[in-house]
């Protein structure tokens, strides 16, 4: 995709050559295997661990009642530092 807004940036190529390059190539059946093993290997290794640690620290943060009393803390913060640059009390 970057490829091909580069080219339509920078070289100004037609817009129905570039989808016929792209539409032409077809994968391999070893191409193929290695893309659904990395796709595999990229959720089991990246994606689930990282949602299941932040789905499990947002339940305890809401259930011990910190997280909530954090997002007001933060937001207080930001109320005051736009009543200090305006000037406001």
């Amino acid at each position: 995709m970057l490829m091909l807004m580069l080219c339509m940036l920078f070289i100004k190529c037609d817009r129905a050559a570039i989808d016929f390059v792209f539409q032409s190539y077809r994968f391999s059946n070893e191409e193929m295997r290695v893309l659904r093993q990395c796709n595999r290997d990229s959720f089991y290794q990246r994606c689930l661990p990282l949602a299941t640690i932040l789905g499990v620290g947002t339940y305890y943060g809401v259930r011990s009642g910190g997280f909530i009393q954090m997002i007001f803390n933060v937001l207080r913060l930001f109320g005051k530092q736009r009543c200090q640059n305006t000037g406001e009390s």
